[in-house]
């Protein structure tokens, strides 16, 4: 069993290598070298050479004066480059992120040799800490660019015509603890795939209805795990596919996927060997040669497998490919400041942006879901790893480290859902951090034996980074150690300051904003750090004394939130707030008291405001706002059409979820509250460009298709059991579908000749109106899906989550993709302030109502002892 390679399938790529002479990066070619062993020993000699150039310039002894000229020159440069046309081609990139790292080089050479000055033992015990911070954060700015030196563009590799060639895949969906209904999301999806129904296996994995937790000694356990269980069988059962549980609940979400491979590798008649329990009503052939993992709260657009599987085609040693995590909920974060639709959402910096540049150094690794892996090199490294609580990273290092080889492919093609509360979010992030610092400890990849150099760098980057905690935290502190008690932690004069650490810190914001400006504003890195930080500070430490220790905790979804509420996760944040507002006097007293210090007391009381304003921002967070909505909207802009009074009328589409949609009218139309429409979209999905170059081949076989197969029928019935009557009929000569009677439930809803162009799909949706809005030029109805059947509901999850381009669309139309220093700073600034005066009026009702009762119950005392 295998994958096919054979001629027909698409050729492999040349190796990629470090130094660059040709190749096509965005094509996925790579860097290339010239053959021979002393072209090597050259190209090594003349980087060193460079290197020791580089270091030595930036320790060069300058006057005040000559470094102002260095320092500003060479920051004035870079901004120059930055606003260059070919700003973003790879010379001028390399130079500019030579040149900042020369400014910071000189810096960190200036804070080691000329500003550590013993002064007393815990003086210097702060200044070596902030020292520590500081060069902390220098490690991960250089490593961070030569992470994103050059990010790799990889485009979908199409899988060929002869659909004999294509890979068997099995999609394993774990769960635990999360909504039924949710898992009934992400499965139905999946059914719908436009991949053909033998070469597909479904899998519910659940761990939540495992044997053991079924007998479990306390009654209401077991109870909740059988009626778990019997749910989840049913949805197996209806939608067509494989429930598989097992015995006990060993190693978490890596131990339930390792059940999984190994069960699905026996052969079919011994599938109860293991023990646990395998209900096959799905459509079995024989264990996958690719395995999808999605997290049951990951729902997968119809193109998934079409866009990602040929990549397998082209590369033997290829053992992973992993698309971007999009979620159609804000964070806590985002929803709580309310930044969700303007600004780009948390996690965007690391799939588009991090992920690509981690992908150049053959680097990019397992995320945990949206990703494809191929079982033989997977069951190869023992399965999935499960050694720390982050198993997704440790799995991709397993594999990088036996000369296997990953993809990152920048497409987002699931849609998930982010955590509710900010309680959520950091039992989230603490499990990142822990297991990331656990791999740091217990695998130490920078020395991992089959690691090539960069990939080194690569993965102990990745985890040095959720150090953050204890730097952020430092950062905070480390002014107000001065104002409070005069140490000398950052002992340099004004105009050091100002020659040495000014240029570094403008240029330092200058290249964030120019590597990442698209995907993260300026200055939201520092709130979403300082936020996370207070609460990481325990989990690192505890993971740093005891590597061993952390255990996997699933992070809650789908909650909802019937009103505001004041979390206590507040509580830290107002003893920094006061602490930081102290600051203030303490500096004024300071100043008056100690003249001859005035440089490094303005220096530190510009530092206390801005831990104030992001102090303040953090209480914005902090502070619960209500999510009572079941079902997350996304914005978008799309055509319809809608039947009203007997006529199809053009409509614009403004927003969607699975609970309903809003759309437009221009016009005057008499529509009514509960009125019943039908709305009929069209889903588009795969390449657009490809269109022309498959038209030919499709008007071909067109004929020859429909005559050979009219129609086909719902894939992966449960056995015995006659389909639906549900089919999809092919019609036009692009190869689209129109529905009959509803969306095709099953796989391969694309006829085999379109393989490698647009598939459309069009639906015919029963609406009823709820809300009527007379707008200037229109008017916009408020409109719920009716479900009225099964196929209701199929049609309606394929068409909100079915669409990939629904998603890059959603990337690619915000107002202002890339905002600038000045506006960042202000924009975050209103948002924070808004969000802790919301704190601030609920801490002050909280503090007025146990005060208030405290009082009456001491009147009432008193009372009683005065006119007894």
């Amino acid at each position: 069993m295998g994958i096919s390679t054979s001629k027909d399938a698409v050729p492999r790529l040349p190796r990629r290598r470090f130094f660059i002479r040709s190749g096509d990066p965005e094509n996925g070619s790579g860097p290339k070298v010239p053959d021979g062993k002393p072209a090597w020993m050259l190209r090594i000699l003349c980087v060193a050479a460079c290197v020791c150039v580089f270091l030595y310039a930036a320790d060069i002894h300058l006057t005040i004066l000559q470094q102002a000229v260095v320092g500003y020159g060479l920051l004035g440069l870079v901004l120059v480059l930055m606003r260059l046309p070919s700003a973003k081609t790879q010379p001028i990139r390399t130079l500019i992120l030579l040149t900042a790292a020369f400014i910071t080089l000189r810096y960190c050479f200036f804070r080691t040799f000329y500003s550590l000055t013993y002064t007393g033992f815990l003086a210097s015990i702060a200044m070596l800490l902030l020292y520590g911070a500081e060069m902390y954060s220098a490690l991960i700015y250089f490593s961070g660019m030569f992470v994103n030196l050059w990010p790799l563009k990889r485009k979908v590799v199409q899988l060929p015509e002869n659909r004999a060639l294509w890979p068997i895949v099995d999609i394993f969906i774990p769960t635990y603890n999360e909504p039924e209904e949710m898992v009934k999301i992400t499965v139905s999806s999946c059914s719908q795939m436009d991949y053909p129904a033998d070469k597909l296996n479904i899998y519910i994995l659940d761990d939540g209805g495992t044997i053991q937790k079924r007998n479990s000694p306390d009654a209401a356990q077991a109870l909740a795990a059988n009626e778990r269980a019997s749910r989840l069988k049913k949805i197996a059962q209806e939608l067509g596919v494989n429930y598989i549980t097992r015995e006990m609940n060993e190693h978490a979400k890596a131990g339930n996927l390792n059940n999984a491979l190994q069960r699905t590798r026996l052969a079919y008649a011994e599938k109860t060997a293991l023990g646990g329990e395998w209900l096959n009503w799905g459509t079995v052939s024989s264990p996958g040669d690719l395995v999808l993992i999605l997290d049951c709260d990951h729902v997968p657009t119809m193109d998934f497998l079409k866009n990602t599987a040929g990549l397998f085609l082209k590369d033997e040693k290829l053992f992973l490919v992993q698309t971007p995590h999009f979620f159609i909920n804000p964070n806590p974060i985002e929803k709580n400041l309310g930044t969700h639709n303007d600004a780009p959402n948390e996690n965007e910096m690391f799939y588009r942006a991090v992920q690509p540049g981690l992908d150049f150094w053959n680097s990019s690794f397992f995320c945990g879901s949206a990703a494809l892996l191929r079982r033989k090199h997977l069951e190869e490294a023992g399965g999935i790893s499960g050694d720390t609580i982050t198993e997704d990273a440790e799995t991709a290092l397993s594999l990088h480290a036996k000369g296997y080889r990953s993809a990152y492919l920048l497409k987002p093609m699931i849609c998930g859902l982010s955590p509710d509360t900010f309680e959520d979010f950091m039992i989230q992030r603490s499990r990142w951090t822990q297991g990331m610092i656990q791999i740091l400890l217990l695998k130490k990849p920078f020395f991992k034996k089959g690691l090539s150099w960069y990939q080194r760098l690569c993965y102990t980057n990745n985890c040095l980074f959720w150090f953050f905690g204890l730097a952020r935290s430092i950062f905070i502190i480390a002014p107000l150690v001065y104002l409070f008690f005069g140490f000398g932690i950052y002992n340099a004069s004004p105009a050091q300051i100002l020659v040495y650490a000014v240029p570094h810190l403008l240029c330092s914001m200058a290249i964030t904003n120019y590597l990442f400006g698209e995907v993260r504003w300026p200055f939201f890195s520092e709130l979403f750090e300082t936020v996370q930080s207070i609460f990481l500070v325990g989990p690192i430490i505890g993971a740093i004394l005891n590597p061993s220790a952390p255990k996997f905790k699933v992070t809650p979804k789908g909650k909802n939130l019937d009103s505001d509420y004041l979390s206590l996760l507040s509580v830290p944040f107002y003893i920094i707030l006061v602490m930081t507002l102290v600051g203030l006097p303490a500096a004024a007293a300071r100043w008056s008291e100690y003249p001859m210090q005035r440089g490094a007391i303005a220096a530190c009381l510009a530092w206390v405001l801005f831990n104030i304003f992001l102090v303040m921002s953090c209480l914005g967070i902090v502070y619960e706002l209500r999510q009572i909505r079941r079902q997350h909207r996304i914005l978008t802009t799309e055509k319809a059409k809608a039947r009203i009074a007997g006529a199809d009328l053009d409509v614009n589409i403004h927003d969607i979820s699975l609970g309903g949609l809003s759309i437009f009218l221009h016009g005057e139309h008499p529509v009514r509250v509960n009125e019943r429409l039908m709305v009929s979209a069209e889903g588009n999905y795969s390449d657009r460009p490809s269109i022309k170059a498959r038209r030919a081949a499709l008007i071909r076989k067109r004929r020859e298709a429909v005559a050979a197969e009219p129609a086909f029928a719902v894939a992966g019935n449960i056995p015995g059991q006659e389909t639906s009557g549900i089919h999809a009929r092919r019609s036009g000569m692009d190869g689209s579908l129109t529905m009959a009677g509803g969306l095709a439930s099953g796989p391969g809803l694309c006829p085999p000749e379109s393989a490698g162009s647009v598939c459309r799909v069009r639906y015919s949706i029963p609406v009823t109106v709820k809300r009527v809005q007379q707008t200037d030029g229109g008017v916009k109805l408020g409109c719920i899906f009716e479900t009225d059947s099964v196929e209701d509901v199929s049609q309606i999850i394929a068409f909100v989550y079915g669409d990939s381009s629904r998603w890059e669309n959603f990337w690619q139309n915000r107002k202002d993709p890339r905002a600038r220093i000045a506006i960042a700073l202000f924009y975050l600034f209103f948002k924070g302030a808004k969000g802790a005066r919301r704190n601030m009026q609920a801490t002050l009702a909280v503090v007025a109502k146990y005060t208030g009762r405290g009082m009456e119950s001491l009147w009432e005392k008193w009372k009683k002892y005065a006119f007894a």
